[in-house]
């Protein structure tokens, strides 16, 4: 809180006070800063020249006082009076400072530019004793006012709290007092508030313990918390039982017991022998027959195995050759199957057979109906069937009992295209004879080729042309020549080649111009070959393999192109021929040229050395798919031509131009299919 105040002396706009002796009094340096006066007089550092500029406004100095006037309330009252000791230069004085003391000792006073004048703040501090039990003190408008003291309730029933002035701490006491319930027999209540945030804080007593030991006694305790003990009188004759204090009542409450009295006042009881076994009955007395209503039951009597402890030893059953109680729960047991099993008691006391529930094992685990009963099968077991192919086989009862296997048969039955034996291949091991180079079959070379069906059905791959089966044909030259292969006429897609041993293909063709068949040709020397036949990508099938081969004599074999108007081929043969011709003894050198035709292919065929021939030739031209030769010797002078028609069909031909006794340089036209 603030309070802003004037002194007498100080009001804004009036006259500052006289001194003692009536005079303006001095301007104070002390109370004025430096900011407004600089400690002599106003010479223009409090008036800036707009207000105030130190001069009469007819340049002789102040006139009234808003002339001197700094707009300050702090720094005393400003005057215009020339004559006064202390004016400044333009006449101005200034009266002291406002005095800010409002006389209570906890408030904070203060001149303030801001609030116009003196302003007042309130300090609890200054009215703080430091002491806690009383409260904490604050400062007023009026001065200090004392503070609330503490409160020192826990919230505990059975605690009294008071503040301690030396450790300004509240401190709690318990008293025992608060928690009696003034009831002796249930013990001593007492106060004990450790741990406790709310309620009374009191825990409950021990009560008195007023039992004897002693049975035919009723024990009780008084309101005072005295223990009584009074014997009972079971029978209600008005007599205490004997041995309950003072007793003499000689029935002791036993059913089987005589009780009876002496002539000296002692009680007897007899054990009763319902049985008369001669045993008295166990709980009567020293009597220790356990079951007193069957005569073969008493200690030292056979063990029999009829349920019961015959000869009350605490066991039932037990005689030598017994292994268990009659009617007792079956036993836990491994069966011979080594599932689990139960063993029950018989009507001799021993021990059956072991059996459990039926599992599927191939064995018999409960006794009844034989092995796996309950399930469509015993396992491990194989019955007679007949395969999907038909033929004979057996299946196999599951693991699960669920069902049998597939039918298989032992073995596969070659050539009917069936999987006999369930393994998921069709005819395997039915491979046929020359499925390894070793079972090769040998063509044959007389002619100019030949034709074989084969099949390649249950075959395994050697060669490594395909990925089907493969099977081998082998064929021996005795001279160069060309050789041709084909599959046109196969039932899947094949692929050939022509190996020169077991292993290492000279050659190996996939399609041709037979679409998904197979055709080959190479140029081989001297010696034995391979002809191999397999399929593209795993498959099998039948084919006829096309077989076909011609001299190349002693010239090297040139491939005859297909022009579309015919065309023309020079050359000059040489050396020392080895074919002999059809129609003349010619002995001159030869030079073969070869082509292959497809199965669609057919047409005329024509050759001529007519022109541009230095010697004299004979032209052969051989057909190895008819298997037909056609010679001419002399047509033209001593030149040769020959013309005929290919018919359709695939194959390899050739045309021959030898000379007659000599060699010399040729130039061959020729039209084709």
């Amino acid at each position: 809180m603030v309070f802003v105040s004037f002194g007498a002396g100080c009001a804004k706009g009036g006259t500052a006070p006289l001194g003692s002796d009536g005079s303006t009094p001095p301007i104070d340096a002390a109370t004025s800063d430096s900011a407004t006066n600089d400690g002599a007089t106003h010479d223009g550092a409090m008036n800036d020249g707009a207000v105030n500029d130190g001069a009469t406004p007819d340049g002789g100095g102040c006139t009234t006082a808003s002339d001197c006037d700094d707009g300050l309330v702090c720094d005393g009252e400003e005057a215009c009076d020339p004559s006064a000791p202390g004016a400044n230069a333009a006449g101005c004085v200034t009266s002291a400072p406002p005095v800010c003391n409002d006389g209570i000792a906890c408030t904070v006073d203060s001149c303030s530019e801001a609030a116009g004048g003196c302003t007042t703040s309130l300090s609890d501090s200054a009215c703080d004793d430091g002491r806690f039990c009383n409260g904490v003190e604050h400062c007023t408008a009026t001065g200090c006012a004392a503070g609330t003291p503490p409160s020192c309730d826990d919230g505990i029933g059975c605690t009294t709290g008071r503040c301690d002035a030396p450790s300004d701490v509240c401190v709690q006491t318990g008293s025992d007092a608060f928690c009696t319930d003034s009831v002796a027999c249930n013990g001593v209540e007492r106060c004990d508030a450790s741990g406790a945030t709310s309620g009374t804080g009191c825990v409950a007593g021990t009560p008195v313990d007023c039992d004897d030991g002693v049975a035919c006694t009723a024990d009780s305790c008084t309101g005072s918390g005295t223990c009584v003990h009074v014997g009972t009188d079971a029978d209600g004759d008005g007599y205490i039982a004997a041995g309950c204090g003072a007793g003499n009542d000689c029935n002791d409450g036993v059913a089987c017991t005589a009780d009876s009295c002496t002539g000296s006042g002692t009680c007897v009881h007899v054990g009763t022998d319902a049985d008369g076994d001669g045993y008295i009955a166990a709980g009567c007395g020293a009597g220790n027959d356990c079951n007193d209503s069957a005569a073969a039951v008493h200690p030292g009597a056979t063990e029999v195995c009829d349920g019961l402890d015959n000869n009350c030893n605490g066991v039932v059953d037990d005689g030598p050759t017994m292994q268990c109680a009659l009617g007792s729960a079956p036993r836990a047991c491994t069966t011979s199957c080594g599932s689990a099993g139960t063993r029950a008691c018989n009507a001799a006391c021993a021990l059956g057979s072991c059996y459990g529930s039926e599992v599927c094992n191939g064995c018999d685990d409960d006794g009844v109906g034989g092995p796996d009963n309950g399930f469509l099968c015993v396992q491990g077991t194989t019955t007679s069937c007949t395969t999907a192919c038909g033929t004979a086989g057996t299946h196999a009862c599951t693991a699960s009992c669920s069902g049998y296997t597939t039918c298989a048969a032992p073995s596969e039955i070659c050539g009917n295209g069936c999987d006999d034996n369930a393994n998921g291949v069709t005819d395997e091991g039915c491979g046929p004879s020359n499925d390894t180079c070793g079972g090769a079959i040998a063509l044959r070379m007389t002619g100019m080729g030949t034709t074989v069906s084969g099949t390649t059905v249950g075959s395994t791959n050697q060669s490594g042309c395909g990925g089907g089966g493969d099977v081998y044909y082998s064929f021996t030259l005795t001279q160069r020549e060309v050789v041709y292969l084909d599959t046109e006429t196969a039932s899947y897609d094949t692929e050939i080649a022509i190996a020169s041993g077991c292993s290492g293909n000279i050659g190996c063709n996939d399609d041709s111009c037979f679409g998904l068949r197979s055709q080959l040709v190479r140029v081989l020397d001297p010696g034995t070959y391979y002809a191999v036949v397999s399929g593209f990508g795993g498959t099998t099938g039948t084919f006829t393999l096309r077989f076909q081969h011609l001299p190349t004599g002693n010239g090297t074999p040139i491939v005859l192109s297909h022009p579309a108007t015919g065309g023309t081929r020079t050359g000059t043969t040489s050396g020392t021929g080895t074919l002999a011709e059809t129609c003349t003894s010619a002995s001159g050198p030869e030079q073969m040229y070869y082509f292959t035709t497809c199965s669609y292919t057919g047409g005329a065929f024509s050759a001529s050395t007519c022109t541009g021939t230095s010697y004299d030739t004979v032209l052969q031209f051989r057909d190895a798919t008819s298997g037909t030769n056609t010679c001419n010797d002399d047509s033209c002078g001593l030149q040769s031509s020959i013309s005929g028609t290919v018919s359709s069909g695939a194959g390899l031909r050739a045309v021959y131009v030898d000379g007659f006794s000599g060699a010399g340089s040729y130039t061959l036209t020729y039209t084709m299919p």
